[in-house]
């Protein structure tokens, strides 16, 4: 016959069996988070570089549009420069953001600037981050609207800022708010405003 503990040597048995079972399913949990840690500790130590890459190509893209905004304007020698690292005295390379502003290849301060070269630097700004957001998100927008953007600026100002939203016209509606009278043959609609006594404005005229 059977002896009486071969029952309670196999219950023992089943129990070891499923413990090791356990135990490897342990084993391989644990190897899973260490796996985990490492690639949490590779990317912890390089995303410092990888953001600045991906900061590297975002300014890249948006100094070119700012640049093209520069050429349609009429500022064919103007540019903006934009840099995250600096290069030290003993070639070693610093992480440092910088912006400068550049006529004929050589570095100007905004403080040097006229008020009309500060307002045509302004609306390129405006544009060439207007342009990138939407080439980056891929989206579309049909209308741009412009407050006084032809303040103290000279006709030759005036007539090449009309010229760049002539070209912007082509694809998408372009609204100027100014309290100047501008060349009316540059517009397809144009409306008079008027700020009564009371505070309120109406339109009082549409021309064409």
């Amino acid at each position: 016959g059977s002896k009486p503990y071969t029952a309670q040597l196999k219950e023992l048995q089943k129990a070891l069996v499923a413990r090791g079972i356990e135990e490897a399913q342990c084993e391989k949990t644990i190897l899973e988070c260490e796996g985990k840690i490492a690639n949490y500790q590779f990317w912890l130590k390089r995303f410092p570089q990888v953001r600045l890459s991906i900061l590297n190509e975002v300014l890249t893209e948006l100094e070119i549009h700012f640049n093209q905004a520069f050429a349609q304007i009429g500022l064919l020698d103007w540019s903006i420069d934009i840099s995250t690292e600096r290069l030290l005295k003993n070639d070693s390379v610093k992480n440092e953001f910088t912006i400068k502003l550049l006529k004929g290849g050589e570095e100007i301060s905004l403080s040097s600037l006229s008020g009309g070269e500060r307002q045509r630097i302004r609306l390129c700004t405006n544009i060439g981050i207007s342009e990138m957001i939407k080439a980056r998100c891929g989206v579309t927008c049909d209308l741009l609207l412009f407050d006084e953007p032809c303040a103290s600026l000279s006709q030759e100002g005036i007539d090449n800022i009309l010229a760049l939203f002539s070209t912007l016209g082509e694809s998408q509606r372009v609204l100027l708010a100014e309290h100047r009278v501008l060349n009316s043959e540059k517009f397809k609609d144009i409306f008079y405003l008027e700020k009564g006594i009371d505070g309120t404005t109406r339109l009082v005229n549409e021309d064409r």
